[in-house]
Parts: structure tokens; sequence; C-alpha cells
């Protein structure tokens, strides 16, 4: 399909990045002035995935990239409430999901010292690229990327 820029859904998704997907999209919608409906359906056309599934993918960024820097002394469910996960469960869903991987396996494989090399070959990477926005073709300054 042809791209047609929209800078209030790029805002919006620049905020849910930034704010590890902790944004209801209730609140994003209300913030764009749109009823939640009309966001969700504008959103997923300015971004192609649905505002609930990019939340749940830069939560799962936002928790990657924690762990990569964050307090060795931490448990990953410690690390995942920090992120923005409200229990072990939501976690191992999108462990499951984006990373392919069950807790304790992760776990094993990120202490080994593998962790670039997993993250560059799991699902959460080609998750990740397909949540870029595409660049505007006029404008530079316009530009807008996701990572």
């Amino acid at each position: 399909g042809t791209y047609t820029p929209d800078p209030l859904m790029r805002a919006m998704a620049d905020r849910t990045r930034r704010s590890g997907g902790s944004d209801r999209i209730e609140t994003l919608a209300a913030k764009a002035h749109m009823s939640t409906r009309h966001f969700r359906r504008r959103f997923k056309a300015a971004i192609g995935m649905p505002a609930k599934e990019y939340g749940r993918l830069m939560r799962m960024n936002h928790f990657v990239q924690h762990w990569a820097h964050g307090d060795a002394g931490m448990s990953l469910v410690e690390q995942a409430e920090q992120c923005g996960y409200y229990d072990g469960s939501h976690l191992r869903k999108d462990l499951s999901r984006y990373l392919g991987q069950e807790i304790t396996d992760l776990d094993r494989t990120l202490r080994a010292g593998y962790q670039e090399f997993f993250l560059a070959s799991s699902p959460l990477s080609t998750s990740l690229a397909r949540a870029e926005v595409p660049q505007a073709a006029s404008s530079g300054a316009d530009t807008f990327w996701i990572g």
C-alpha cells in the first residue's frame, strides 16, 4: 500500500515508544482528541499494526533493553514489573510471542552472555522492524523512525 504521512499518529507512536508501551489506548485517544475507536483505526492505518499490539511490542522492547542494562541482582519478573508488566504471566505470554522463549530458557540464554546474538535472531527483531514507521518521501524534517 501507499504510505500517507500522519504526523499525529507518528507522534502518538513516538510517545508510546518513549513510555515503554505504558500508555493506555484510551489515554492516547484522549490526547489526540478523538474516540478510542477512531484512534485505533487511524493508528493502524498510519503505523501498520494495531495500537495495542504496538504498545505490547514497545513494552517487550523496553523490558529487553532494561534487562540488558539493568540490575543483574533483580529477577526477570522484578525487572518486568518495573517495565510495566502486571505480573509474570503477562511477561511469559509476551516472551513466548516476541522472543519464542520461556522465562527459564531466556534467563539461561541471557546469563550465558548470548544476548546480542539471541536478540538479533529473535522474533522481536522482526516485529520491531515491522513497527518502524516508513520515512516520509518528501521531507527529511518529517522523518520518524522507531528504534
